[in-house]
């Protein structure tokens, strides 16, 4: 199907929640792969808009795959849920917080760094909240390690949850390589260990940790 051609439809209950750099991309082109159906990135699901107003493309789109037909989202992407929002269920994927802060940060300078980190690492805890607040039975969380290492056991874990039948979940393990979505889409897969490039950024975001894990017990 052409660009031209696709129409979004918001209706959608599945919402992808993920601090950016922890493997929404792949869980996107999985679920868009697997489905037949769309995915929404975190600007793109608050209208009705076509293709040529798309800031955040589905996969399908960017990737030229021509596979997906339908026009109801099987998940809308976030790096924060908004205040109007209305999704019953969460896919929340997480990377551990030293890692995810510092891939995110990768080309920040020091001083750069130092003024945006407390930010950083708020918005982590924050998003791990959410996942912690949200009804068991709603919510489902994929480790990024997982992700990154083409683990069945995730994959099948996700499809079902979005309610994919038996067949189509058999059908994607055995044809979907991410390498190749990483590969189009120009990304590399996640080896850098950001930890080691960095040692004192690391230190710095365990401290904060410590500091804000603190804070909150005085508080409580």
């Amino acid at each position: 199907m052409g660009r031209r051609m696709f129409r979004v439809d918001r209706r959608c209950d599945v919402v992808l929640l993920s601090f950016p750099r922890s493997g929404n991309h792949a869980v996107r082109y999985l679920l868009e792969r697997a489905s037949g159906r769309p995915t929404l990135g975190a600007t793109d699901s608050e209208d009705r808009i076509f293709p040529s107003g798309l800031h955040d493309l589905p996969l399908f789109l960017r990737l030229h795959l021509g596979r997906v037909r339908a026009r109801e989202p099987i998940a809308v992407k976030r790096h924060k849920i908004k205040g109007n929002d209305n999704f019953q269920r969460l896919i929340y994927l997480e990377r551990p917080i030293v890692e995810a802060v510092l891939s995110q940060c990768r080309r920040m300078s020091d001083g750069e760094f130092e003024n945006h980190v407390e930010e950083m690492v708020e918005w982590w805890l924050a998003l791990r909240e959410t996942y912690d607040s949200w009804r068991p039975e709603y919510r489902l969380r994929v480790v990024y390690q997982e992700i990154v290492a083409q683990e069945a056991q995730s994959f099948r874990a996700i499809l079902e949850f979005v309610g994919l039948s038996p067949s189509k979940i058999s059908r994607a393990l055995q044809t979907i390589e991410l390498a190749a979505a990483r590969t189009a889409l120009g990304r590399k897969p996640g080896s850098r260990n950001y930890e080691e490039l960095h040692p004192h950024r690391a230190e710095t975001v365990r401290i904060l940790l410590k500091s804000l894990a603190k804070s909150e017990r005085q508080e409580n």
